[in-house]
């Protein structure tokens, strides 16, 4: 009995601090009307390719609102532009200036552009015929290639080739190993079959 009038004791005294401490934080808040759209972290409208289209001068004056969130896109000759060789600058740039403008990033890799699509502004490759997969695996399973890659992105390669889908499976499994629990990055978008990665092919098979 003794034991149970303490524990008793204790917990009415506990009870009466937390009421006590409950209604001396207790805010009053009127909210006002706004007009305004609001910003969702992490989801609604995406910046592509750009970090803030309000800032770039390659771009029009959106008629959007700003955004949590960007979106960028690289094709795998661009990642991987020597075997075994990763342009892993490209991507830590870019996902340390989104960070500075406080958003989030979701990246896509490709394999495949649409016919005689080009790299535009403000890509160092600009007006260049966008191959998708690396000129040295290109070489590897086009036999009009020969030595070099020219100025042709007509060639779509065969998806179930060993060659292709071993070559593939490093590179994923590279950019994992890298990216991986990365918190600055909100989903990889691994595109991989098709023009653009949506399984529809603008080029002629």
């Amino acid at each position: 009995m003794v034991i149970l009038n303490k524990t008793c004791t204790i917990l009415c005294f506990f009870s009466l601090f937390l009421s006590t401490l409950v209604q001396a934080m207790t805010i009053e808040y009127q909210p006002t009307v706004s007009q305004k759209i609001l910003i969702n972290p992490d989801i609604g409208i995406t910046d592509h390719q750009t970090i803030d289209i309000h800032n770039n001068p390659n771009w029009n004056i959106p008629s959007y609102p700003k955004t949590s969130v960007v979106y960028f896109r690289w094709y795998w000759e661009q990642l991987e532009p020597k075997k075994g060789v990763y342009n892993y600058k490209l991507i830590d740039d870019t996902i340390l200036a989104a960070k500075r403008a406080n958003k989030k990033i979701v990246i896509r890799f490709m394999t495949l552009a649409g016919l005689n699509e080009t790299y535009y502004s403000p890509n160092p490759q600009k007006a260049k015929k966008i191959l998708g997969i690396p000129c040295w695996l290109k070489k590897q399973l086009d036999p009009h290639t020969h030595d070099i890659c020219t100025n042709d992105n007509s060639f779509v390669v065969n998806y179930n080739n060993p060659k292709f889908k071993e070559n593939l499976q490093q590179f994923i499994a590279a950019m994992g190993k890298r990216y991986n629990h990365n918190p600055d990055i909100l989903r990889l978008d691994v595109g991989l079959v098709g023009t653009w990665g949506r399984m529809a092919f603008s080029n002629p098979l």
